[in-house]
């Protein structure tokens, strides 16, 4: 089964239907979508310029901005 065909509906429904990449806030809400809210084990911390080098092309400030989003989106 793929990511697509698992997803379906979750993505259908939060209008994320044909995208390749999603901000660190909407893979938070898949994840807590499949595995379920606090049901995820025990995770590792990372610092933020490693997370900046695999999910922004090292772009720091893009990272720390959706932190901040995903922290207060307000």
């Amino acid at each position: 089964m793929t990511f697509n065909e698992r997803f379906a509906s979750y993505l259908k429904e939060h209008k994320l239907v044909g995208r390749i990449s999603f901000t660190l806030l909407e893979t938070y809400k898949i994840l807590e979508y499949w595995q379920g809210e606090g049901k995820w084990g025990r995770l590792r911390a990372a610092k933020k310029e490693i997370l900046a080098g695999i999910l922004h092309n090292n772009n720091y400030k893009r990272t720390a901005e959706e932190f901040k989003m995903a922290i207060s989106p307000t």
